[in-house]
């Protein structure tokens, strides 16, 4: 079996752009200043065995994407940012909890409840790029997929 790595990230990319709230969704850490409005970026983090799903025959892999959302930091109003920020994040979150498989392509699906290491979930902080603040939320979208990697005599 192979990691099939663009349909991965084409079934994760879709749940972010299926809610029509971010005006760009890219799969890179922006390098220059996201404009306008929210921004979701997607990119991996980790890739590591999991030993409580792997067997004498095959190993299981903890694939952990980061997502960032990003909203200026001198949007106006001031107050509105946290809450569009965290109605993002909700709204991702409960679409990816929807589809845990993803499409089937991870057939153990996100971890969502962390049994396997962190839980999908999201961290809140500020970020400057190009001497602009940002508000972000950086959310752990932790997947298992099972018998990657198979084990050879």
């Amino acid at each position: 079996m192979t990691l099939d790595v663009s349909e991965i990230y084409a079934q994760v990319l879709s749940h972010a752009k299926r809610l029509g709230l971010f005006q760009r969704v890219l799969t890179h850490e922006p390098k220059s200043a996201p404009v306008g409005g929210l921004t979701c970026a997607i990119w991996a983090s980790s890739y590591k065995p999991v030993d409580a799903v792997s067997g004498l025959d095959s190993t299981s892999m903890r694939l952990e994407l980061l997502g960032r959302i990003y909203a200026e930091g001198k949007a106006q109003p001031e107050d509105a940012i946290d809450p569009r920020v965290l109605d993002a994040t909700s709204k991702l979150i409960d679409s990816f909890t929807g589809d845990i498989q993803l499409g089937g392509v991870s057939p153990l699906g996100i971890d969502l409840l962390g049994a396997y290491g962190d839980s999908l979930s999201a961290r809140w902080g500020f970020i400057w790029i190009d001497d602009k603040q940002y508000r972000v939320a950086d959310l752990v979208i932790p997947l298992i997929i099972p018998d990657i990697y198979e084990h050879n005599d």
